[in-house]
């Protein structure tokens, strides 16, 4: 293979594996949110709910957060 070819396809597997991580995240983050939807809808008013929605998609910058 050409050096040229070998670089389109690297740079071709770096974005599919990025595609995939990307969503596999989105899916998670859609589960957590049913997830606390179904668990809380019935006390929790609209505000608070998307607030904590939130706080748990983005669980990671949050959690170091002091």
């Amino acid at each position: 293979m050409p050096p040229d070819n070998i670089r389109s396809v690297f740079i071709l597997n770096t974005k599919l594996l990025t595609i995939n991580l990307n969503f596999a995240s989105s899916v998670r983050s859609f589960s957590e949110l049913k997830i606390i939807q179904n668990y809380l809808r019935s006390i929790m008013l609209q505000n608070r709910l998307c607030s904590l929605a939130i706080l748990v998609i983005k669980k990671e910058p949050v959690s170091t957060f002091d």
